[in-house]
């Protein structure tokens, strides 16, 4: 009798799992996450951005300062991401003056592919660095001119160390709604 119960309950996983794409169809938000935020190339990535004095003089070129963000799929459900808010805190994780407590949030729309079914299983893309899922970049401009002013400020901490989070939002393409966040530093050099 417990092996028909364990039978009919795997059977009723195993529809789940091929009905809905993902391996967690409880969670379907466990089989996405954001891999990796950096800036520069792929094969040569920065964890932090820097900030040099002789790059904060007008005219200022912001595109140097683009920030990459890796998220990884491993199951048959995109995503589309419609938001992104970024928070900035000091080294003390108070928030930066010149911006709300709340952060920035700007409304997007970027589309993170699935998996892809050839046949013969799944594959993703070459950019995976876990060997499993697909690989998606999104670029976004994380420096300002507030970022500027607020290094520029006599009262910020001597350290010139801000710190950024970044929240995705989103919904997945069997409605449920996801949300990913990380953090990468932002750090000054020399008088900015």
């Amino acid at each position: 009798m417990h092996t028909r119960n364990f039978a009919v309950g795997f059977g009723i996983l195993a529809v789940l799992v091929l009905s809905c794409g993902c391996r967690n169809p409880f969670d379907p938000q466990v089989d996405i996450e954001l891999e990796r935020i950096f800036v520069g190339s792929q094969f040569n990535p920065e964890h932090e951005i820097a900030v040099r004095s002789t790059e904060t003089t007008p005219p200022i070129d912001f595109t140097i300062w683009i920030v990459n963000v890796d998220f990884l799929i491993r199951n048959k459900v995109g995503v589309t991401l419609r938001s992104i808010n970024i928070v900035y805190t000091d080294s003390d994780n108070n928030p930066v003056t010149v911006f709300d407590a709340d952060g920035r949030t700007f409304k997007i729309l970027a589309r993170l592919d699935p998996l892809q079914d050839t046949g013969f299983g799944a594959y993703g893309s070459a950019g995976s660095t876990s060997g499993e899922g697909r690989t998606t970049t999104i670029r976004i401009f994380v420096v300002d001119a507030n970022v500027i002013t607020a290094f520029q400020s006599p009262t910020y901490p001597i350290d010139k160390v801000m710190f950024a989070t970044l929240t995705f939002r989103g919904v997945d393409d069997n409605g449920y709604d996801v949300k990913l966040s990380g953090r990468i530093t932002i750090k000054a050099f020399g008088p900015v």
